[in-house]
């Protein structure tokens, strides 16, 4: 199935009760390397072949979207959110503004990387 897991999110019981943080560390740890060994004994030429395609198409979208400047566009959105979005509306313009945020909220589906990556698109999801 190719889907590993270790740490908390495995509930393994190793340590009963004691849920420390440190133990779950160690588990995370101690389990974590014995997945990245059972990986490197199974991977085949096929799977490194497919895993490099999906990097070079991510990387390639990456580029595509992340051509942006998040104070930029922060300011952009209050100037929407303003002009569109304000006391007065109609139709047309909301259909608009929908459009915009939509167009924004694609770029998020990125990987977010900055303070600002994440309260630009905190504003946008609201």
């Amino acid at each position: 199935i190719n889907l590993y897991a270790c740490g908390e999110c495995t509930s393994t019981g190793v340590h009963g009760a004691n849920r420390l943080a440190s133990n779950s560390l160690l588990e995370g740890l101690v389990f974590g390397n014995r997945i990245a060994q059972k990986i490197k004994k199974n991977i085949t030429l096929s799977s490194i072949k497919k895993l490099e395609k999906l990097k070079l198409s991510y990387n390639a979208r990456q580029e595509r979207y992340k051509k942006y400047n998040p104070i930029e566009l922060k300011k952009e959105l209050q100037k929407l959110m303003w002009d569109k979005l304000g006391i007065i509306r109609n139709s047309s313009d909301l259909k608009k503004a929908q459009q915009k945020i939509s167009e924004w909220k694609f770029l998020f589906k990125s990987e977010l990387k900055t303070t600002e990556d994440f309260e630009l698109a905190n504003l946008i999801i609201m």
